[in-house]
């Protein structure tokens, strides 16, 4: 082989089929609830911005990288973590 990959075609039974769209689901819906958050976040910080609140005391900015918009994401609504990492 070459390296090319084969297509398969998938065939589930309808059981797994629920499954995926389930799962296709959830992650659609954490991707538009994350993206929601990082555009209240910027929105928030350019409001401030005319009211001419200073840089270090605007809302702090989200980290746009996909394991900081996960520990984002694992904070809840507390919005803390505690010391080992976890959300509190």
């Amino acid at each position: 082989m070459d390296g090319a990959s084969l297509p398969v075609a998938l065939d589930p039974a309808p059981a797994p089929v629920r499954a995926f769209r389930s799962h296709a689901g959830g992650v659609r819906t954490a991707h538009n609830t994350m993206l929601a958050l990082v555009k209240a976040v910027m929105d928030q910080r350019q409001a401030e911005r005319t009211y001419e609140i200073a840089e270090d005391e605007l809302t702090p900015a989200l980290g746009l990288s996909l394991p900081a918009l996960r520990k984002q994401q694992s904070l809840g609504e507390t919005g803390t973590v505690s010391p080992e990492g976890e959300a509190a």
